[in-house]
């Protein structure tokens, strides 16, 4: 069966790239292709350069300190998509989060803690 992940290592989401039919073998060539993507991080590789790509598309929305926090959050309705999707990244995988811990995660990231979505 072919191995998907959404998250990856530091909650940043991966796009799920196409493995060529003969590799999925389930066997030799499937378990190596897995074992060297994992050797070279690749999933950490993709999971980077979408973040980097996300924040170019939200600049506008952040603030120049570090972490980066939301100014406000937008209005329109496809940088909302991608802001809760940079939100989203930042969850661990494989972890149940309470609606506190929740809460918590999305002030963080607001420049002012009164914000809400």
């Amino acid at each position: 069966e072919l191995r998907l992940r959404c998250f990856i290592h530091d909650a940043v989401a991966t796009h799920d790239f196409a493995v060529p039919v003969k590799w999925r073998d389930g066997g030799e060539k499937e378990a190596l292709f897995w074992k060297e993507a994992d050797f070279y991080n690749l999933f950490e590789l993709e999971a980077s350069m979408a973040s980097l790509i996300l924040e170019k598309l939200l600049k506008t929305y952040f603030s120049t300190e570090t972490p980066r926090r939301f100014k406000s959050w937008p209005s329109r309705e496809r940088h909302q998509l991608w802001s809760t999707l940079w939100l989203a990244l930042r969850l661990l995988p494989g972890k149940i989060y309470t609606q506190h811990e929740l809460d918590w995660i999305v002030a963080r990231h607001m420049q002012r803690a009164e914000s809400t979505l």
